[in-house]
């Protein structure tokens, strides 16, 4: 049995993942956990992403191969890649506490000795067609793209079947002309396509809260916590920081670096570390935002 996301359900799961944040959190996908018996196994397969397997209870034994692995050697249409034939060169058993780390595409196989779990920690790796799908998808959104070819200033050609070059030059400048023109764009699209969240039906439903309460819970020295499938990231750029936040984008003057870092780094906020920022109205006013995007909510 296998259970994705575990993470964006149980906040207790934080403790797990937190080691893992010496790789950019923008890069951590989610908390797998896998239940099997003895003799329990998905197959040899491989995956196509970084993954740390902790193992929980029990025992497993993991084998692994670094040959190249021929398309054809994986079954057809199923989710997972698994493989027709595997020849083992290594292998282990792992026992409560044991981990290990798989890079991308290396094919292994674990099949559990008894009742066993384990946790995989999984890393996000995004395919430039994955990408590339959502600009489009956020570019076809403006304006600008509703314009169409128009033959202005077209001279007259003898062959009418022939695609001109001057006709071919225009028509790709026309398609390139149609794509973000400056780095500012793309990375605001970047911050924003790296934070939408995974699962966004299950975060817990926010009560709006409005400036005067807020400034009443923060009187109060209420706790504050993440909301679990939150994602946030931010850069600097100039005298501007940018904070994206499940999909959101948001900017600060860079005196307000600290307060953009405290935020991204910190599942609950604690009134003796975040009294200090919301001195300033700035810093207020963001987290109201962020407030009402149910990016953080009130601790109950």
């Amino acid at each position: 049995m296998l259970v994705n996301d575990t993470d964006q359900h149980l906040p207790e799961l934080n403790a797990v993942m937190e080691p893992f944040r010496f790789i950019p959190d923008w890069r951590i996908d989610d908390l797998m956990i896998s239940f099997a018996v003895e003799g329990g196994s998905v197959g040899p397969h491989v995956d196509e992403y970084d993954v740390f397997l902790i193992q929980a209870q029990g025992q497993r034994r993991w084998q692994i191969s670094t040959r190249p692995t021929p398309p054809n050697n994986f079954l057809p249409d199923l989710e997972l890649r698994i493989m027709r034939e595997f020849q083992a060169e290594q292998e282990w058993v792992v026992n409560p506490g044991d981990m290990l780390y798989l890079p991308p595409n290396m094919p292994h196989y674990g099949m559990a000795l008894n009742e066993c779990m384990t946790y995989s920690v999984g890393f996000r790796a995004p395919s430039q067609k994955d990408m590339l799908e959502s600009l489009m998808e956020d570019l076809l959104e403006e304006p600008r793209l509703k314009q169409r070819f128009s033959d202005a200033g077209r001279q007259l050609q003898g062959n009418p079947g022939e695609l001109a070059p001057a006709d071919i030059e225009r028509l790709i400048d026309f398609v390139v002309d149609a794509l973000p023109q400056d780095e500012h764009s793309l990375q605001q699209w970047l911050g924003k396509y790296l934070t939408v969240p995974k699962n966004q039906g299950i975060l817990p439903e926010a009560i709006p809260v409005s400036r005067t309460e807020l400034s009443k819970l923060l009187g109060q020295k209420k706790k504050f916590e993440k909301t679990l499938d939150s994602r946030l990231l931010y850069f600097l750029t100039n005298d501007t920081v940018y904070l994206f936040a499940n999909g959101n984008s948001y900017s600060l003057s860079s005196i307000h670096i600290q307060f953009v870092q405290y935020l991204c780094n910190s599942a609950k906020l604690l009134h003796r570390e975040y009294h200090q920022f919301f001195a300033d109205k700035d810093c207020l006013n963001l987290f109201h935002d962020l407030l009402a995007n149910e990016v953080f909510i009130v601790q109950k």
